[in-house]
């Protein structure tokens, strides 16, 4: 099989998940063109004898506007001129964070009246936005669903995305396949250092709840647990007054509470996950994977968080930590440290070694790969009826999934 696999992604989780697929699809036996910006860092680049490799134009994350305007349109001529320069060798297209609608409808409807069948991959079935408090237009919420059902086939990481797409979007079921976020391995993890250090790393969105829990923090320190946060990583751009609330949460008690906002380089997050003895991710309307989640697993730590989505399969599959319910209060946020301070650090080292053992064979990129060969293939398949043709897409229930989520 010929896939010609495209992201706008190149680093953070985004990057991480297009190019441990784009790797795993190439082991799993297909022959991967692989259309994306150039990873940073550049050890993350796939390659395989499978795999080809089309490097496409990175734009600017900062400078003046009319330069990143500019490294933006670049981008898109560059993914669009390497898709359609593909459709002679192929007619199966792979899609993980793809352009912004305005530009990724057109290719659909090129792609789709050039007979080529496309798989789009949700990792978000509702833009983080919409969750932020951001009215959508009907006229958004139409373009969008639109999309969805353009694709030949929609790929969501989780269930709770699929039931998303079919309730919010009106998508058939069938025409959704859910298949897992593979494991992200950092190699051999660090000890649980048993001091007491809390973790809120990625992207600071305002569904990740971050104002209650640092709130949270504030009053297991107010009733004497010996508790510090640690904060890493980019405010939502689209949402600056978020982390504004936070900062001035954080200065009006800010013993125990560190940050360090702005992008966090892969060779930083080895660290921070070190002096960390959980993780701290209480979300709100979250229905996707989440990379960080993945992460901190596979990396020995436990967490704290709310059991939707992608988290709430890993809790499901023996990840360590304390469920949280969906719109947990504060309260509900410090009682969950309680409990997880009330068990010793070495109860929870046994238990985050058992987890990351059991995670990192369940999600390798390699088997995931092979689904995702199977999803494509199955709608492939016809059977002829009274001479017509029935097509049998592929439906699987088992559902384990920029910026780090």
């Amino acid at each position: 099989m010929r896939i010609c696999f495209q992201t706008k992604a190149w680093g953070e989780g985004a990057g991480w998940f297009a190019q441990e697929l784009a790797q795993g699809l190439a082991e799993a036996g297909a022959r991967v063109s692989y259309v994306a910006p150039k990873a940073i860092p550049a050890h993350r680049e796939p390659a395989h004898q499978n795999l080809s490799r089309v490097i496409t134009s990175r734009e600017r994350q900062a400078g003046p506007r009319a330069l990143r305007v500019v490294s933006s349109i670049r981008r898109v001529l560059d993914g669009y001129s390497s898709c359609l320069g593909a459709r002679f060798a192929t007619d199966v297209y792979l899609f993980s964070i793809p352009d912004p609608l305005a530009f990724f409808l057109p290719l659909q409807l090129l792609l789709r009246g050039s007979g080529a069948r496309h798989f789009t991959i949700v990792h978000d079935a509702v833009p983080h936005a919409w969750a932020g408090g951001v009215a959508p237009s009907q006229l958004h919420r139409l373009v969008l669903a639109l999309s969805y059902r353009l694709a030949t086939q929609l790929i969501a990481t989780t269930s709770d995305c699929r039931d998303d797409l079919v309730t919010r979007f009106g998508i058939k079921p069938d025409k959704v396949s859910v298949l897992p976020h593979g494991a992200f391995d950092l190699g051999a993890p660090t000890e649980l250092p048993g001091e007491g250090q809390l973790l809120i790393f990625g992207s600071l969105r305002r569904n990740k709840r971050l104002l209650e829990a640092i709130k949270a923090v504030q009053l297991c320190r107010r009733n004497g647990q010996s508790i510090r946060l640690l904060i890493a990583g980019a405010p939502d751009r689209s949402d600056p007054g978020y982390w504004q609330q936070c900062s001035a949460q954080i200065d009006a008690a800010p013993d125990g509470i560190r940050t360090e906002i702005g992008f966090v380089p892969d060779d930083r997050i080895p660290e921070l996950i070190a002096g960390a003895d959980a993780v701290l991710l209480p979300y709100r309307d979250f229905s996707s994977a989440s990379g960080v989640a993945i992460l901190m697993a596979t990396s020995q730590r436990p967490l704290i968080a709310t059991a939707t989505g992608g988290i709430k399969d890993l809790f499901a599959m023996g990840m360590a930590g304390i469920p949280l319910a969906e719109g947990a209060d504060v309260d509900a946020i410090a009682d969950a440290i309680r409990r997880f301070t009330a068990q010793s650090p070495q109860a929870w080292r046994e238990k985050a070694a058992a987890a990351r053992i059991n995670l990192l064979h369940a999600l390798s990129w390699k088997t995931i790969g092979e689904r995702y060969i199977q999803a494509i293939n199955s709608d492939r398949v016809h059977f002829r009826e009274n001479g017509s043709e029935l097509l049998l897409p592929i439906q699987s229930d088992d559902a384990h999934n920029g910026g780090f989520r």
